[in-house]
């Protein structure tokens, strides 16, 4: 089964994708601006909400405060005056701010559009978005909600003092805003709030994935953590090529560039995340990551340790500012340590296996190899076996009869057809496909030939076992 694409959060924690602006869409009366709600409690096990917002200029809602409430600010577009305890900056895109418990807080969005990703720990927390607000239908945000949003909120938050967890401080003195300092690159110690200016914190590189965390576990009591992940499709081999379960943890990733693609083990099928797309991957459930454009970044949010710190100790400290021209080296064992510590399950993803004959000879020796793997792999029920883009001239007689007394195909075949020979050769070889738990790549020697007929000779030999044992 496929990960879903939702409108919005389903009632149970479980694997899926939200499309572009969607999620539970909310609007405080008067705010001119909306709360798209991708993940909360239900989904997190009470962990974590996570949410973007969007709003043209508009009034802030005032100078509060939570007992325990953790809350967070990373603007994506336009631009955020927040006071946060003791400072006041102006963030644009890519700054992040963390207001712990009891520190008074007021964000104020500039405009002319910003859009923000945040978080709020615990995840109920946003039951109080739900109840000062109404639901939102239109596109992006209601900028011409004209209404008073102090006469429609404090009313509402004063008859519900005791049901949530905000407290307005109405004869707050605030600080003056002031400009960014060259120290708010670094990440405080626990419980510290704080402001991070764009791509200047701290780095991590486990081969070709770039982690930029804006908080750890470590500073939140262990409730959450969020980072941007980068990495490219050109990179030849990636470290997170496994199978990942986290038991405990959730990871939410907001694409913010390029093409993410995800396959859960259960589902054994890719799906592809785009720009604008929210993907929630639910504890427990084993996933693998491929980067499916030239430059992928996401942001994650998770509710607790989760792939961030698992890169940041297998991986190393990185001075530069982007991804490299090329993987930096990592160590297999490394990763495995950085796993067991955390308590992540990792495996191994079913190996491709590649065929290549490049003489007679070669392929003669592989004969045997090739047959006592198909007699392996027939007792398995879900295999990809692939042709390879030079199959033009495997018109054997002998094949055919083969393939066609194999089951009806289950889906188009996965090459090119460049020939009407090829076409044959891939409609019939694709009735192997099920799903992907295994793969075989065949490739013909390209020299026709001595070379094909004991390539062709393996292929057989593949086929006829599948065959047999069907």
């Amino acid at each position: 089964m496929s990960i879903p694409v939702l409108s919005t959060p389903p009632d149970a924690r479980t694997s899926y994708i939200i499309d572009q602006l969607e999620g539970e869409r909310v609007t405080i009366p008067g705010s001119k601006g909306v709360f798209r709600i991708l993940a909360s409690s239900k989904q997190t096990n009470g962990g974590i909400a996570v949410f973007s917002s969007g709003a043209v200029l508009s009034d802030a809602p005032g100078f509060h405060w939570h007992a325990e409430a953790h809350d967070v600010f990373l603007v994506t577009k336009g631009y955020l005056k927040l006071w946060n305890g003791d400072k006041c900056r102006i963030m644009g895109p890519g700054d992040f701010a963390y207001v712990p418990p009891k520190v008074v807080h007021n964000p104020e969005l500039l405009g002319p559009h910003t859009e923000t990703l945040g978080l709020v720990a615990p995840g109920d927390w946003v039951d109080f978005f739900r109840y000062v607000a109404e639901q939102y239908e239109g596109i992006i945000v209601p900028e011409n909600d004209n209404r008073d949003l102090k006469s429609l909120l404090i009313p509402k938050v004063m008859a519900a003092k005791d049901r949530f967890d905000v407290n307005f401080e109405r004869n707050y003195t605030p600080p003056e805003v002031t400009d960014w300092q060259e120290s708010e690159n670094v990440l405080p110690g626990p419980l510290e709030p704080y402001f991070l200016r764009a791509n200047t914190g701290p780095r991590y590189i486990l081969g070709g994935v770039l982690s930029r965390p804006f908080i750890n576990a470590s500073q939140c009591s262990g409730k959450f953590a969020i980072t941007s992940l980068e990495s490219s499709k050109l990179y030849e081999k990636s470290p997170l090529a496994r199978w990942l379960t986290f038991p405990e943890v959730d990871h939410c990733f907001c694409v913010q560039e390029g093409l993410l693609r995800v396959k859960l083990k259960e589902s054994g099928s890719w799906a592809e995340v785009r720009e604008g797309q929210t993907l929630l991957v639910s504890a427990g459930q084993a996933f693998t990551l491929e980067y499916g454009s030239r430059f992928v970044r996401s942001t994650v949010f998770t509710n607790g340790p989760g792939i961030e710190t698992l890169i940041q100790n297998a991986g190393e400290a990185f001075s530069s500012f982007v991804l490299p021209e090329e993987s930096a080296a990592w160590q297999e064992e490394k990763i495995k340590e950085a796993s067991a510590a955390l308590g992540v399950v990792v495996e191994s993803l079913p190996q491709t296996i590649c065929m290549s004959q490049r003489s007679p000879q070669e392929a003669l020796e592989n004969i045997i190899d090739i047959e006592n793997l198909a007699y392996w792999a027939a007792g398995l029920p879900r295999w990809w076996l692939v042709a390879g883009e030079q199959c033009g001239q495997v018109t054997s007689p002998a094949f055919l009869a083969l393939v066609t007394a194999l089951p009806s195909p289950r889906f188009p075949p996965t090459q090119p057809i460049r020939s009407p020979a090829n076409g044959v050769i891939n409609a019939a070889v694709s009735v192997l496909i099920a799903a992907p738990d295994h793969w075989l790549w065949w490739h013909g020697s390209g020299g026709g030939g001595a070379g094909y007929g004991t390539s062709l000779m393996m292929l057989t030999a593949l086929v006829a076992a599948i065959v047999s044992s069907s």
